[in-house]
């Protein structure tokens, strides 16, 4: 597929860094899609969200590869999106501390020649017991306005990590296992 353009259809810098890492060479292009939000449905949420930016992809870069990807945390069945200012963002990660929960990423994949593709990945993570104080430090070094969850396991991440099963990009925002295997067929 390296003959065609792969446009990513995300803001997201830590998607972009995986692809550059990957030595995929790509072009970033978001979408300006509203995103939704179900709070005990967070699959559903992440799958709508990730079919609304690849249709609204596809619709402006006719002729292109597209990635779209959506993450989102189901955290004892609810949905952890981005939260909207730091005291939800110490809030979600105080409520992580010490337990499990599942990063979902919905990746949607699109060839011009093929129908698009649209599934998901899932992690199990598992925090440390977090302070007050590390859950503090944690946010003063890492903005967690803009992540699923409040944190980023790429930026200081061993600070929170106690264990995890599954993808580690899939953690960052982008189970690049699926892409390499995608974009090299």
């Amino acid at each position: 597929m390296d003959t065609l353009q792969l446009v990513l259809a995300s803001a997201s810098p830590r998607r972009h860094r995986l692809l550059k890492a990957a030595g995929i060479p790509h072009v970033v292009r978001p979408t300006n899609v509203k995103e939704v939000y179900y709070d005990d449905r967070p699959s559903a949420t992440a799958l709508e969200n990730t079919r609304g930016k690849l249709t609204a992809a596809i619709a402006q870069n006719p002729g292109c590869a597209i990635i779209a990807a959506d993450t989102v945390l189901d955290f004892e069945g609810r949905c952890l999106a981005k939260p909207a200012d730091i005291e939800e963002a110490h809030r979600m990660l105080q409520s992580l501390s010490a337990k499990t929960h599942r990063v979902i990423t919905a990746t949607g994949l699109s060839h011009p020649h093929a129908t698009p593709l649209i599934d998901t990945t899932v992690t199990i993570v598992k925090f440390r017991s977090l302070s007050y104080d590390t859950i503090r430090q944690y946010c003063l070094a890492v903005n967690p306005l803009d992540r699923a969850g409040g944190y980023d396991i790429s930026e200081h991440g061993k600070i929170l990590l106690d264990s995890f099963e599954g993808s580690w990009t899939n953690i960052i925002g982008l189970p690049m296992e699926k892409i390499t295997v995608w974009w090299n067929a």
